[in-house]
């Protein structure tokens, strides 16, 4: 988990998004990895694309 919360791109998004909301993402990530469906040394990479753009349910301020 470390590992994959300090690489560049994680560790970019958490500033943004949140350490618990990435942390959240990356562990799922790893759960597809010990049930098989991914290789272990690729979880940053499936990672990534799974972080959302934005913190779900913030909204502008008007």
């Amino acid at each position: 988990m470390d590992t994959a919360l300090a690489a560049p791109r994680p560790a970019a998004a958490t500033d943004s998004l949140g350490r618990r909301l990435v942390k959240a993402v990356v562990a799922g990530v790893q759960e597809r990895a010990r049930a098989g469906e991914i290789p272990p040394h690729e979880v940053t990479e499936h990672a990534v694309p799974a972080l959302p753009v934005t913190v779900p349910g913030l909204r502008p301020v008007a």
